[in-house]
C-alpha cells in the first residue's frame, strides 16, 4: 500500500508541487491577513483583500524602483557576457585540450531546423512556467479565501481512524509554515 502511494505521488509529482506552492501562497496570505483582522475592525475577507492589495502594491513598487536597475544590469550582462566568453575561449584555446574541446563542440552546432525546434521548446517551457505560476497563485487565493473548507475536505480523504492524527499533522505543518 505504501509503495503504491509513493508510486502515485511520483506520477503526480507536478500536481503535488503545484498544490504545495498554492498552500505556501495561501499560508503567506493567511499570515498577513490574521493580524489585520485581529487589530482592525475589518472582517477576515476584507483583511484578505487588504493583504492581497499590499502584496500587489509591493510588487508594483519593487518593479518601479528596481526595474530600471535590473534592466541596466541585464543590458550590461548582454554586452559583457560575450566579451567574457571570448576571453575564456582564447585562454582555453591556448591549451591543446581546450582547442580539442572547442573543435568538438563546434562540430555539434545545430542546423537551422534544430535551432527552430529548440526555440519552440524554450517558448513552450516559458509558457508552461507562466501557467504553473498562475495556477499556484489562483490556487493560493482559493485556499486563502476559505482554508477550513479545503482543510476539512482533505481530511475527508483520509480514513476515519487516521483523521485525528492527520488533522494534528496538518495543524502542526500550518504552524511551521507560518513561522517559516
Amino acid at each position: 500500500a505504501v509503495a503504491g502511494f509513493v508510486f502515485i505521488l511520483w506520477r503526480l509529482r507536478e500536481v503535488v508541487l503545484l498544490l504545495f506552492g498554492a498552500i505556501v501562497i495561501a499560508t503567506i496570505l493567511y499570515a498577513m491577513t490574521d493580524p489585520i483582522s485581529r487589530y482592525t475592525p475589518l472582517s477576515r475577507q476584507k483583511s484578505l483583500a487588504v493583504s492581497i492589495s499590499l502584496v500587489i502594491l509591493t510588487l508594483i513598487l519593487t518593479g518601479w524602483f528596481a526595474g530600471s536597475e535590473i534592466s541596466s544590469e541585464f543590458s550590461n550582462l548582454t554586452t559583457e557576457l560575450p566579451k567574457a566568453w571570448q576571453q575564456f575561449r582564447e585562454k582555453a584555446s591556448s591549451y591543446a585540450l581546450g582547442e580539442y574541446l572547442f573543435r568538438s563542440v563546434d562540430k555539434l552546432k545545430p542546423d537551422g531546423g534544430s535551432v527552430i525546434s529548440r526555440l519552440s521548446a524554450i517558448a513552450s517551457s516559458i509558457a508552461n512556467s507562466i501557467t504553473d505560476i498562475v495556477l499556484i497563485l489562483v490556487g493560493g487565493l482559493y485556499f486563502a479565501v476559505n482554508p477550513q473548507l479545503y482543510h476539512q475536505g482533505f481530511l475527508r480523504l483520509i480514513p476515519k481512524p487516521y483523521r485525528p492524527q492527520a488533522e494534528a499533522t496538518l495543524n502542526e505543518a500550518g504552524v511551521f509554515l507560518r513561522k517559516w
